[in-house]
């Protein structure tokens, strides 16, 4: 538990010096996403294994965005051996919502590049606020065209769980 308040702590500090560096002045624009992936998840019952899929929006000012997200999280059902091997223990499949406000930092000018990486920081929320997660994400956007792109991104949702995904970005 020490070593999560500590890394929590790391990650809202290196947010906060991202969303408070000084950008250069720009038109603000918007982003749009939709994306899925895969999770794996630590310390929910005896999960082991998320679904994800959903969508964002996040307006942008130079370098810096500020944004939402809302996702469908899908538990599937699960079967284990109890140690003592005298038995199992079972969960049934779960759904639920998970809401993510978030603030991030774009690397490289648009529209210099096809690539531009990024990171994110904040706060999400699974089941209707019943769990609060601190988020720490990064990946990159890979523009095909002049307005839409393929994201991939893997996300640390702590303290359960990794997420790894992928889909589409629009401006």
């Amino acid at each position: 538990m020490r070593i999560n308040a500590a890394f929590g702590g790391l990650v809202l500090s290196a947010t906060s010096v991202v969303l408070s560096a000084a950008a250069p002045a720009h038109a603000q624009s918007f982003l749009a996403t939709a994306s899925g992936g895969v999770a794996v998840v630590k310390t929910l019952s005896n999960r082991d294994s998320a679904r994800l899929i959903g969508g964002g929006a996040e307006t942008l000012s130079g370098r810096l965005g500020l944004g939402a997200e809302v996702d469908y999280v899908y538990f599937p059902r699960t079967t284990r051996a109890l140690d003592s091997e005298r038995g199992t223990t079972s969960s049934p499949a779960v759904k639920m919502a998970a809401v993510t406000l978030k603030g991030s930092h774009y690397f490289g000018e648009y529209p210099a590049g096809r690539t531009r990486p990024f990171v994110s920081g904040g706060f999400s929320f699974l089941g209707g606020g019943a769990f609060g997660m601190l988020l720490a994400a990064g990946g990159v956007d890979v523009w095909t065209s002049r307005r839409s792109g393929i994201r991939l991104e893997a996300r640390g949702q702590f303290p359960i769980m990794l997420a790894f995904r992928c889909g589409l970005v629009f401006r």
